[in-house]
């Protein structure tokens, strides 16, 4: 269990969409690979250590 109490409406539909926002983000960085399969199904998985872009920390942050 993720969250001590039942998420109402609202709660779930902001998890849900925070959630798509880091997948995207890992898409759009490298880090995942999004492939769509011959039943249309939109399916993800890793990329390869080899395959990640370096990516440069922001200004003052590690």
């Amino acid at each position: 269990m993720l969250f001590p109490q039942a998420l109402d409406a609202h709660q779930t539909a902001f998890a849900v969409g925070e959630t798509l926002a880091h997948v995207n983000r890992l898409v759009a960085e490298g880090r995942l690979s999004r492939d769509e399969g011959p039943d249309g199904l939109c399916r993800l998985r890793p990329a390869t250590a080899a395959q990640w872009p370096v990516l440069r920390c922001a200004a003052g942050r590690a």
